[in-house]
């Protein structure tokens, strides 16, 4: 059971908290993306979401208008960096063209009024070794003018590859399926849902389909003496 604890932290132990992190936090302004924006929306007598539809190219211009205030010990030991200056003034090594994408797009719904969100993209560290990241950001509750937002930042290397690994054996099984004219299908005894592999539909002349199969529609194509 939880129970409130009525412990006054000092700054001074909050800061710990996000020093000594065991991820990779970043403190980020967005304030000056957020009000640029909303000047040009108020210009054109529109809404945020309207203005960012009918001018996209006005992305890449917020995207430069959000600030690095801060960020941890965790950041200095992902991107191996000796520094926060290191960091700070390198930040333009560490996000790739892949990652201003991504983040535009956590910019966007952060404009737009959503308090969380998150990314998977690609980072590089300071000795130009790429990684796979997932980039979210938390807005605190009734932050309005976002110029303070924390983001974290982790490295996924190591499950996008063995992601990629699993999706590359079973386009291989598929292919081996295929070259072998074999089908495969797995029943779920405890959700009684059937499913088959493409062949399987290709033996009986059906196209692939997401719809619900069951086993008594399946049992009816075996010959009875199978």
């Amino acid at each position: 059971m939880y129970e409130k604890d009525n412990t006054n932290f000092s700054n001074e132990t909050y800061w710990s908290f996000f020093e000594y992190s065991p991820i990779s936090l970043w403190i980020e302004d967005f304030s000056f993306a957020k009000k640029r924006i909303e000047q040009l929306a108020n210009k054109d007598n529109i809404t945020v979401i309207e203005y960012l539809r009918l001018y996209p190219e006005v992305v890449s211009e917020l995207v430069s208008l959000v600030k690095v205030l801060d960020v941890n010990s965790s950041t200095l030991k992902l991107y191996k960096a000796e520094s926060k200056i290191e960091i700070l003034q390198n930040l333009n090594l560490i996000f790739t063209e892949e990652s201003n994408i991504g983040f535009s797009k956590l910019l966007i719904e952060l404009l737009l009024g959503k308090s969380e969100s998150e990314i998977e993209t690609v980072n590089k560290k300071l000795d130009g070794e790429k990684i796979d990241v997932r980039i979210k950001y938390n807005v605190v509750p009734n932050e309005k003018s976002l110029n303070k937002v924390i983001v974290s930042i982790e490295n996924i290397t190591k499950k996008v590859q063995d992601r990629n690994k699993l999706i590359e054996s079973e386009s291989r099984y598929k292919e081996s399926q295929k070259i072998a004219k074999l089908g495969s299908w797995f029943y779920d005894d405890y959700d009684k849902k059937v499913q088959w592999s493409d062949e399987i539909f290709d033996f009986i002349g059906l196209k692939p389909s997401n719809s619900q199969l069951s086993l008594e529609y399946y049992l009816k194509f075996i010959h009875k003496d199978d």
